[in-house]
């Protein structure tokens, strides 16, 4: 008899012999499956930057832990609009696991994660924010501060400086 094990459940199989007789199961058939509960893993830790730069790599660190000891797989959701949700995993339960990413422009992320054990059992979600802020702008003299700020100011100095 082969043993399977579904949705945390392990189910004896029917084999192909027990099929030939009269296809019916033995009437232990039943009796010889075992019941046993599959937990999901716990939501996952993330730690690492909360705020960086456009175009340079980060890292981050994310650890989940399974209660039954399964191994765990990461669902990231980047929360930028480049498709960069991944799956990272598998992993033993309880191992810290680096992970890393790169954002392409300027904007305040939620990162979102779960994890889910071999079994498909699946954590609540994660959130962590993350942030690109905008470079300050120092102005050299007022000249340049004056035509950031006020745009039709260039149309005067090119009509009295012929710029």
């Amino acid at each position: 008899m082969i043993v399977m094990r579904i949705s945390g459940i392990i189910v004896p199989s029917i084999s192909a012999n027990m099929l030939k007789t009269n296809n019916t199961p033995p009437s232990n058939y039943f009796k010889n499956a075992v019941e046993q509960e599959n937990h999901p893993p716990e939501a996952p830790v993330i730690k690492g930057p909360t705020h960086g730069k456009v175009g340079v790599t980060y890292e981050w660190t994310i650890v989940s832990t399974d209660l039954d000891g399964d191994n765990v797989t990461y669902y990231v959701d980047w929360g930028d609009e480049c498709g960069g949700a991944e799956w990272h995993g598998p992993y033993p339960s309880g191992e810290e696991v680096i992970i890393t990413h790169k954002y392409t422009f300027r904007n305040n992320f939620i990162i979102n994660a779960m994890a889910e054990d071999e079994h498909g059992a699946e954590s609540d979600w994660t959130y962590f924010k993350f942030s690109t802020p905008r470079n300050r702008i120092l102005h050299n003299s007022i000249v340049d501060w004056l035509l950031d700020r006020f745009p039709i100011s260039r149309i005067f100095f090119r009509y009295c400086f012929n710029i």
